[in-house]
């Protein structure tokens, strides 16, 4: 079962915005952003199969696997409730699969920091990240990594023609968070780098306002 960390409660009329983490993360990793944007909508911040206080997920580890996983866990909101979605980083990635596997029910995007990496960049990354000393001896961490770069997100990509926005933040995946944006049909790009990291604690209000600005168009 997913656990979920709420920040509103869930209304029928409202649209529920579902908060989707990094890895090796969990949903805490929204808890300096989620409270603001809670003022105007449900906000929900689940913690992915195996990773938080969410049940294991069988093997083996996909973004497929996650995106299905959290649908499920979508499918249990009141009928008819519309959910936007909030991704960092993979969590742009599970987005984004969700979209395309259940695009009358996903409404909206906003997704920062796109890894949005071809097959040799995603070959080079995965390796680098699963053998970092911060990540050395953490099987989870390492595990996830591997996962989320097997994933090949440029034909997600060029299918998604829901209501998008990419943001590039001042960081290295400001460039491929707008090649991203480029190929989404969708999609537009926002530039932010006057946001930096750590984004979601130290820019936790302008994440916010961006993306109650784009929600309430």
């Amino acid at each position: 079962m997913l656990n979920w960390r709420c920040h509103a409660a869930i209304e029928d009329a409202a649209p529920v915005l579902l908060c989707l983490h990094p890895l090796p993360f969990d949903g805490r990793f929204f808890d300096a952003t989620a409270p603001l944007l809670a003022s105007k909508r449900p906000v929900l911040c689940p913690d992915y199969p195996a990773f938080g206080a969410s049940e294991a997920l069988e093997a083996p580890w996909s973004i497929e696997a996650w995106a299905d996983a959290l649908l499920a866990g979508v499918a249990t909101l009141p009928t008819g409730t519309p959910v936007d979605l909030l991704g960092f980083h993979t969590g742009c990635l599970v987005g984004a699969e969700m979209a395309l596997r259940d695009p009358e029910r996903i409404g909206r995007l906003v997704l920062v920091d796109t890894p949005y990496f071809d097959a040799e960049q995603r070959l080079a990354l995965g390796e680098k990240t699963a053998n970092a000393p911060r990540y050395h001896g953490k099987p989870l961490a390492i595990a996830g990594f591997r996962a989320a770069f097997a994933y090949d997100p440029m034909p997600c990509f060029r299918r998604l023609e829901h209501d998008t926005l990419c943001i590039g933040t001042d960081s290295s995946l400001h460039g491929p968070s707008e090649a991203a944006a480029r190929a989404a049909p969708g999609a537009r790009f926002l530039g932010r780098r006057d946001l930096v990291a750590p984004v979601f604690k130290a820019s936790a209000e302008a994440i916010a306002d961006c993306t109650e600005t784009f929600l309430s168009r």
